[in-house]
C-alpha cells in the first residue's frame, strides 16, 4: 500500500484518543473521529488460482469494549463510586496535572514577553491511567456498574482469576505494575480487613533480563530497582507514582520480582547422601519461592510478558496449524511448552498453599502460542483492557516505523519491504553451505544494497546526533534468519567495516555486536575465558545497556541479532531496523519492530519520532518520513550534568517536606512577610444567571447568589475558625487567646474586598483556610529564654537534592551555560530566561546557578486546602565579600494572584526554617519583577565582590 499519513500523531497521549486512522486494504487511509474500537489482526489463507494467498482481517474484542465504555461512564458521571478513600487520593494523584506550573508560568509572564503559550500535561498516560482503573473497576466499582460482565475463566482447570492488560511495546508496563502495587498495597495496609487486596506482591517475568530490569542486578546494589519500594531508582518516587504522604503505607507492603524457573520443582532424590527429601511438596516450594515475601499470603501476581504463561488445551483445533508462526521467541517450541508449564503450574501451586487474590497478565501480544491447543494468535478470553501499537502511534507515545512504498525498479511493490522473500530463493539452503567462504559472497550480494541504504540513514541520524550532544549514538539492529547470516553480516558490518567506517570495530570499543546462542557456548568462553554462564551474563550487560548513559554496551551502534532479540530489551536509541528472515504474521512483525519502538524523547510527545524498518512488511501504516527537528526546526537538546564543573558549580538543597513551629509562651507576628489576601469574584464568582438553554446572546432572567449563605455565616465564626485551626499546630493549646487577636488584627491590616463583595465572603472555606495558612507561616516565638523558630521536616527518603544527576532530552529552547553545573538552561520563552542568564553570568558575585527545571527543587505551600509544590525558577549561589556562600531562590514574577502572593509566603517560610536548620548555608528568597533590575536586586542582600 503506498498511501501515505502525513499526520500520524492526532491524539495527546495524556487524554483519551478522540480520532484515529481506519485502515482497510486497497483504500486510502480514512480519518475518523472518534477512538479507534479495541480490536486484533488475524491471518487467514485464501486460495485464488489455485495459489494460496494470506489476507489480514481486524476482530473486535467486545468485551474490552463493554468493559472500556462502563470505566468511562464510572470515571466521567459516577466520579468512581465505590472506591475506598486511598484509591480516591490515587485517582486523583494520577490525574493531577504535571506541570501546573508551567502553565501558570507562561501565563503570568504573558506581561513580560507577550502571548504565552500554553503546554499543560499529564503525569501518566491516558493509556496507562485507563489500564489502571479497569482493574479498580473490576475489584471496587458496585456491583450494579458490572452488570452484564463476565469475565471468562482461563481454562476449565483454573485455580485462581486472570485478568489480561493488553498494552503496547513502550506503552509503560513497568508503570503500571508500579501503580498496582502502589494501589493494593497501600489499601490493604490502610485497612488490613478488606480481603480484596494484598500488601504482598509477586512479579513473574520471562527471563533474567526483564527481571534485573525491574528488580536490579543482585549483585549490583546501586542498580536501580524500579518496582521495589524504597530502593535506589525506584518508580514509585521517581515518577511520583503516589503522593509522598502515601509513602509510609507503601513501605509496609513487600514486591518480590522473580523469573519463571524459580518454578521448576526441586528433586533431589537421584542425588548422593543419606537424606533425601526427593521432589518438594507445594509448602516446601512456597517457602523457597516466595521467601523474600515471608509468610504472606492471597498475594497480587504482576504476569509480565504472559503470554508465555499458559495452560495447554486437551485437543488442538484444526485452525491451530497451517498459518505459519504467529509468534518469535527467545527458545524451541518444546522449551516454550516447557516454560508456559512450569510457570503456570508455579502458580497453582502458589493459589494452592498461599492463595492468589488476583492475578494480572500485561503484555503487548496477550496471545496463545501454538503449544496451548488453541488456535495461534487467538487472544487471551480474559483481556478486560486494550491499548494497541496504532494506538499508541496515534498518540505520539512511541516512535513511528517508516516502511518502504516505492522504489525505482519499475515494480508495484518496493524491494526492501519484504527483502527476505525477494531474495531467499537465491540464497544457499543451508548454513553449512553459507559458512563455507564463496558461498558467503552470495548472502551480502543480495542484501548490501539494503544494508548500506539503511546504514546511510543511520549515518545522517549519527552526524545529527553529535551535533545535538547525545552522549549515546543511534543504533541500527539487523536481525537474521540463523546463525551463519548473523556472522557473516556481523563480521562484514564491525569487523571488516565495510558498511559504514564509523560501524567498524576499534581496539577496546565493540561498535557493532553479534548475538547468538554459538557466542556464549564457543567463541565467547575461548576468548574471554568465562564459564558459559559468566560469559551470558557479561554479554546481557552489554546488550541491555544499549543506549545507556555510563552502560557498557553505551557506544554500541548496531547490533546483529538471530531472532528479535531478548524481551524486556527497552532501548531507547534505534533508529534503524534490518529484517533479514520470513515475517508471516503481522504479529511477528509488531514483536519485532517493537524492539525499536521506545522514544528517546518524552519532553513533547506532539514531535513525532521515527525509526527507519527494512524487510519487515509492517503495512497497516505507512507513515511519511519525518526528520530529527521539530515543527519549528528547533533540534531536541540533552541537558546533562557536566561531571568536568561538580567541583565548582555544584548546587545541594534540601527537600522539605513539612515545618514545625517551636513556640512555647509568647508568640509574634512577622507582619510583614505575611501576603495580603484579595477577597474577589475572580476567585469564587458571587452570583450566576442561569437558563433552560445555552444561550450566551440572550440576557438570563434568573440570578443565582449566596445570600442564604451570608445569613447563615459571621465572619466572627470565620475567625474563631482560623484561630482554632493555627492554633492546633502549634506545640501548646493554650495560646489561643494570642492567636484568636492576631487573627482579628490580620483581618483588619491583610483583608481587601474588591468589587464591593458581602464581608461574608471570608467565611467561604477557601478564605479560611488561606488566612490559617497564612498565619501559621507567619507566627515566630517571642520566649525570651527561648529561642524557637521555624524548623525543615525532611523528605525521609530523599532529605537532600542537587546538581548532580541531571539528565534529560527536550525540544524547548535551551541556552547554553559557562557557571552552571548544568549544560543549558531551559526556555518556556527566549527572552526572560535568556536575559536572566546573561545578568548571572556578568555579575561578579555569581558562584554558580542552576535552572530549576526537572532538578527536583520544590517549595511545599498550602492553598485552597491541599498542600501544593511551588517550582521557583532559579538556584543561584553568590560568593559574599567575607568568603561565605548565600544561596538565592530566584523567582521571575509578572501579574500575581492569591495563589502567586501564597506562593512567595512559603518561599520565605521555607528559607527561614532552612536557614535555622542551617546544614546547607544561608539562604534567601528574592523575587525580579523588572529584568532589568537583576544586579540591583542582588545587590541589595550584600555588596557585590569586587571585579
Amino acid at each position: 500500500m503506498s498511501n501515505v499519513v502525513e499526520q500520524p500523531i492526532l491524539n495527546d497521549a495524556y487524554l483519551e484518543p478522540a480520532r484515529h486512522w481506519h485502515i482497510e486494504a486497497g483504500r486510502e487511509p480514512e480519518l475518523r473521529e472518534r477512538r479507534r474500537p479495541a480490536q486484533y489482526v488475524i491471518a487467514r489463507a485464501e486460495r485464488k488460482g489455485g495459489a494460496a494467498q494470506l489476507l489480514h482481517e481486524a476482530v473486535a474484542l467486545d468485551l474490552v469494549n463493554r468493559i472500556r465504555e462502563r470505566v468511562k461512564a464510572w470515571r466521567e458521571e459516577a466520579s468512581y463510586s465505590g472506591v475506598t478513600r486511598v484509591t480516591r487520593e490515587l485517582l486523583a494523584h494520577w490525574n493531577r496535572p504535571i506541570d501546573e506550573y508551567t502553565a501558570q508560568k507562561l501565563a503570568e509572564r504573558s506581561s513580560l514577553d507577550g502571548p504565552a503559550v500554553s503546554s499543560a500535561g499529564r503525569r501518566i498516560f491516558f493509556c496507562q491511567r485507563e489500564a489502571v482503573e479497569t482493574v479498580i473497576w473490576l475489584t471496587e466499582a458496585p456491583k450494579a456498574e458490572k452488570t452484564g460482565i463476565a469475565i471468562p475463566s482461563e481454562h476449565p482447570e483454573a485455580t485462581f482469576e486472570r485478568l489480561a492488560l493488553k498494552m503496547a511495546t513502550g506503552s509503560g508496563k513497568t508503570i503500571i505494575m508500579g501503580m498496582l502495587s502502589a494501589w493494593s498495597i497501600c489499601n490493604k495496609v490502610a485497612n488490613r480487613q478488606d480481603a480484596r487486596f494484598s500488601d504482598a506482591v509477586l512479579v513473574v517475568t520471562p527471563n533474567l533480563t526483564v527481571r534485573d530490569r525491574l528488580a536490579g542486578d543482585p549483585e549490583r546494589p546501586d542498580a536501580p530497582r524500579p518496582l521495589i519500594p524504597g530502593a535506589p531508582g525506584n518508580y514509585y518516587q521517581e515518577f511520583e507514582l503516589i503522593p509522598s504522604h502515601l509513602l509510609p503505607l507503601l513501605m509496609q507492603g513487600k514486591v518480590f520480582v522473580t523469573n519463571w524457573h524459580l518454578f521448576a520443582l526441586e528433586d533431589d532424590s537421584k542425588k548422593r547422601g543419606v537424606v533425601k527429601r526427593g521432589v518438594e511438596s507445594d509448602a516446601a516450594f512456597c517457602e523457597r519461592v516466595l521467601k523474600p515475601l515471608g509468610k504472606a499470603s492471597n498475594l497480587l501476581v504482576l504476569n509480565d510478558e504472559a503470554h508465555h504463561a499458559y495452560r495447554v488445551y486437551p485437543k488442538p483445533t484444526e485452525e491451530q496449524l497451517t498459518l505459519g508462526e504467529a509468534f518469535e521467541t527467545d527458545v524451541s517450541e518444546k522449551e516454550e511448552a516447557e516454560r508456559a508449564r512450569v510457570w503456570i503450574k508455579g502458580l497453582d501451586r502458589i493459589a494452592k498453599v498461599r492463595g492468589v487474590r488476583r492475578c494480572l497478565d500485561l503484555s503487548a501480544t496477550p496471545y496463545f502460542l501454538k503449544q496451548s491447543g488453541r488456535k495461534e494468535g487467538e487472544p487471551f478470553d480474559w483481556i478486560v483492557s486494550d491499548f494497541g501499537l496504532l494506538d499508541a502511534i496515534e498518540s505520539g507515545i512511541v516512535k513511528i516505523p517508516h516502511i518502504p512504498v516505492v522504489d525505482n525498479r519499475g515494480r508495484k511493490e518496493p524491494k526492501y519491504l519484504k527483502l527476505y522473500q525477494e531474495i531467499k530463493s537465491r540464497l544457499p539452503k543451508s548454513e553449512k553451505e553459507i559458512e563455507l567462504g564463496g558461498r558467503a559472497v552470495a548472502v551480502l550480494q543480495e542484501v548490501q544494497d539494503a544494508l548500506a541504504t539503511l546504514a546511510g540513514q543511520w549515518k545522517q541520524d549519527f552526524t545529527k546526533w553529535k551535533e545535538m550532544g547525545r552522549d549515546a549514538p543511534p543504533a541500527m539492529i539487523v536481525i537474521c534468519n540463523n546463525t551463519a547470516v548473523s556472522s557473516v553480516l556481523a563480521r562484514f558490518i564491525g569487523d571488516e567495516g565495510k558498511i559504514m567506517p564509523e560501524l567498524r570495530n576499534e581496539s577496546g570499543k565493540r561498535h557493532t555486536i553479534l548475538i547468538d546462542s554459538r557466542l556464549l557456548k564457543d567463541e565467547g568462553i575461548k576468548a574471554l575465558n568465562q564459564t558459559q554462564e559468566e560469559a551470558a551474563k557479561a554479554l546481557r550487560a552489554v546488550v541491555m545497556s544499549v543506549g545507556k548513559r555510563g552502560g557498557l554496551g553505551e557506544q554500541v551502534r548496531c547490533v546483529v541479532s538471530v531472532g528479535m532479540l531478548s524481551e524486556g530489551w527497552d532501548a531507547q536509541n534505534v533508529t534503524q531496523i534490518l529484517g533479514l528472515r520470513a515475517f508471516s504474521s503481522p504479529l511477528l512483525c509488531e514483536q519485532v519492530i517493537g524492539r525499536g519502538l521506545r522514544r528517546f524523547n518524552y519532553d513533547d510527545l506532539s514531535q513525532p519520532e521515527t525509526v527507519d524498518v527494512y524487510g519487515i512488511p509492517f503495512e497497516v501504516l505507512p507513515m511519511a518520513k519525518v526528520g530529527p527537528k521539530n515543527g519549528d526546526g528547533k533540534l531536541v537538546t540533552v541537558v546533562k550534568s557536566l561531571p568536568e564543573r561538580q567541583k565548582d558549580y555544584a548546587i545541594y538543597f534540601p527537600r522539605v517536606a513539612g515545618y514545625i513551629a517551636d513556640v512555647r509562651y509568647q508568640i509574634r507576628i512577622d507582619w510583614d512577610g505575611l501576603p495580603e489576601l484579595v477577597v474577589t469574584p475572580e476567585e469564587a464568582p458571587t452570583w450566576v444567571g442561569v437558563s433552560q438553554v445555552m444561550d450566551q446572546k440572550t440576557i438570563p432572567t434568573e440570578f443565582h447568589d449566596r445570600t442564604e449563605f451570608y445569613q447563615n455565616n459571621r465572619v466572627r465564626s470565620a475567625l474563631y475558625a482560623v484561630a482554632a485551626r493555627v492554633t492546633a499546630s502549634l506545640s501548646n493549646r493554650m495560646l489561643f487567646p494570642q492567636v484568636l487577636k492576631a487573627t482579628e488584627e490580620y483581618y483588619q491590616k491583610k483583608i481587601c474586598y474588591k468589587s464591593g463583595v458581602d464581608p461574608r465572603e471570608v467565611c467561604l472555606e477557601r478564605y479560611i483556610d488561606q488566612m490559617t495558612n497564612a498565619l501559621a507561616a507567619g507566627i515566630r516565638s517571642d520566649d525570651q529564654e527561648h529561642s524557637g523558630g521555624l524548623r525543615p521536616i525532611l523528605d525521609p527518603y530523599r532529605p537532600k537534592g542537587s546538581t548532580n544527576s541531571v539528565f534529560f532530552q527536550t525540544s524547548l529552547y535551551c541556552i547554553r551555560t559557562n557557571r552552571s553545573h548544568i549544560s543549558h538552561i531551559v526556555c518556556h520563552s527566549e527572552v526572560w530566561e535568556r536575559n536572566l542568564a546573561v545578568a548571572l553570568e556578568r555579575h561578579p558575585a555569581v558562584e554558580s546557578y542552576a535552572r530549576n527545571y526537572r532538578l527536583g527543587f520544590e517549595i511545599p505551600y498550602d492553598f485552597g486546602g491541599q498542600t501544593h509544590p511551588y517550582t521557583p525558577d532559579f538556584i543561584v549561589c553568590l560568593r559574599r565579600p567575607d568568603g561565605s556562600r548565600l544561596h538565592v531562590v530566584l523567582e521571575v514574577k509578572g501579574m500575581e494572584g492569591n495563589q502567586d502572593r501564597a506562593k512567595e509566603a512559603g518561599a520565605r517560610r521555607w528559607v527561614e526554617a532552612v536557614n535555622n536548620w542551617g546544614e546547607l548555608g544561608q539562604w534567601e528568597y528574592l523575587v525580579i519583577k523588572d529584568l532589568t533590575q537583576v544586579e540591583s536586586e542582588l545587590g541589595k542582600l550584600f555588596e557585590p565582590v569586587p571585579a
